[in-house]
């Protein structure tokens, strides 16, 4: 017996013809890539019976039965290919898993004396610094004798809250409290848009 472990993330190729097998992500993974070929291989089979011919029989493994030795596998894989430059790259490029590592840090606090706490703020200011100066000078700068902000503050204030939108900052959970303030911003907005225009 033959055994063929499908890898998921690659394609499955039709063991008679050699053809990519599509899945459409219902039921059972097809093993044959057509009808066609099903049959000739059930034609086959039963052929060779008759003949006498013993025919090769083919198991296919789900993912599922042989996963974690394939998963493990690929993570011995690339613990091995991935140093600490590589990975700090990764992050340092990807705005996403950065934001992911900020979140995780702000979320569950950072075990760590209170002197390599003031060494992370400091050096998370000092980027904050390079990355938008003018941000950090508003955030850092004495408090106004007006409330009222100007549009580069909203712009901004508002960038920020589209990111953490988009990359799962802000949590499902909080949207219920969002609800209503979003649909009042909204609201008169839309208000302030159609009388100018009249």
């Amino acid at each position: 017996m033959r055994e063929v472990i499908r890898d998921p993330a690659k394609t499955f190729r039709c063991p008679r013809c050699g053809t990519p097998v599509t899945y459409k992500g219902r039921g059972r993974r097809p093993v044959w890539c057509s009808a066609r070929c099903r049959v000739e291989a059930s034609i086959e089979r039963r052929g060779n019976e008759i003949v006498g011919v013993k025919p090769e029989v083919m198991k296919i493994v789900s993912p599922t039965t042989r996963l974690s030795d394939w998963e493990k596998e690929r993570r011995r894989e690339i613990e091995r290919n991935l140093d600490r430059g590589a990975v700090v790259e990764m992050v340092a490029s990807r705005l996403e898993l950065l934001m992911d590592v900020l979140a995780r840090v702000e979320e569950r606090g950072l075990n760590a004396p209170s002197g390599d706490r003031q060494i992370l703020s400091d050096a998370m200011i000092r980027t904050a610094r390079t990355v938008s100066p003018e941000t950090v000078d508003q955030a850092t700068a004495s408090p106004r004798s007006s409330n009222k902000r100007d549009v580069s503050e909203w712009v901004t204030l508002l960038e920020e809250l589209t990111m953490q939108f988009a990359t799962g900052l802000l949590y499902n959970r909080d949207l219920p409290t969002l609800d209503e303030p979003m649909r009042n911003l909204v609201e008169h907005y839309l208000q302030r848009v159609d009388s100018s225009k009249h």
